[in-house]
């Protein structure tokens, strides 16, 4: 549900930028025919063509808050786009219940508009090191924590 709520937020905010092909995750083929998606991309949506378009990975959650991760891919395309403004992540609160369902944008934890804003914790994988956000926003409280990690960002509030 969360996707779709992005995907038609999206469309609404970038009319002439968004279609169907821009929904790149797996979930896509809930609602469209076609491919299937690729959840390893980092981002579930790719708003504009060209060399430049936005990336959106989308975190749903049933209330207010809640707890979700930043996947390995995620954290890799969020670390490869730090240097611009193009990796985002789109919040969906409520996603569960139609009427209260709220979207926030929130900017790359390892991007310039969010440094401050989150603090590196933990410690790291004796194997490798992946890293997972904690977002913190008035009514948003993300936790993550990747497969193998003990590594983790925690977020200051964003305001």
């Amino acid at each position: 549900m969360g996707e779709w709520y992005a995907y038609q937020w999206l469309c609404a905010r970038y009319p002439d930028r968004t279609d169907e092909t821009g929904w790149v995750s797996g979930n896509r083929r809930k609602a469209f025919p076609g491919p299937s998606g690729d959840d390893g991309l980092g981002f579930d949506f790719r708003v504009g063509s060209g060399s430049r378009p936005y990336l959106y990975e989308v975190k749903a959650t049933g209330g207010e808050g809640g707890r979700f991760e930043l996947g390995e891919s995620e954290v890799h395309a969020a670390r490869q786009h730090a240097g611009n403004d193009r990796w985002r992540l789109l919040v969906v609160t409520h996603a569960l219940t139609p009427h209260k369902m709220a979207i926030q944008m929130l900017p790359n934890p390892y991007g310039k508009r969010g440094r401050g804003r989150y603090r590196e914790e933990g410690g790291h994988c004796a194997s490798r090191t992946t890293r997972a956000v904690i977002i913190s926003n008035r009514r948003i409280t993300g936790l993550g924590i990747t497969s193998r990690s003990s590594m983790s960002l925690s977020a200051a509030t964003i305001g």
